[in-house]
């Protein structure tokens, strides 16, 4: 994490209540409709699927998200240099390289912002 506040901000998901379990792997969730999306992984339901390459998703953002590869889409673009991306979390991961070193990590989940 760049900011203290945004690791506290963080934290929060990992103490906040989560009463929505899943009965294969206990993977808790605040929300069903979060627990229902989850349980397509174990169910192998993948009703979406690319007419490109033909590769299967279980949730359709899975889907769209994927379709930019094909498309070379780059919506997300570095402020500090010229690099794009065409994933928001490619873009946060390669911001890592212009914050000189200050990071804050979830002693939870070890996550880096």
């Amino acid at each position: 994490f760049t900011q203290n506040i945004i690791l506290k901000r963080h934290l929060k998901i990992h103490f906040v209540g989560k009463p929505y379990s899943c009965e294969v792997c206990e993977k808790k969730f605040n929300k069903m409709m979060n627990l229902k999306r989850h349980s397509k992984i174990h169910s192998g339901d993948k009703p979406y699927s690319c007419q490109i390459c033909e590769k299967t998703f279980s949730q359709n953002n899975h889907l769209k998200r994927h379709l930019k590869i094909h498309s070379g889409e780059k919506s997300y673009s570095c402020e500090f240099c010229e690099m794009k991306f065409n994933r928001l979390e490619s873009m946060k991961r390669h911001l890592n390289i212009h914050s000189e070193g200050k990071f804050y990590s979830c002693e939870v989940c070890e996550k880096k912002f």
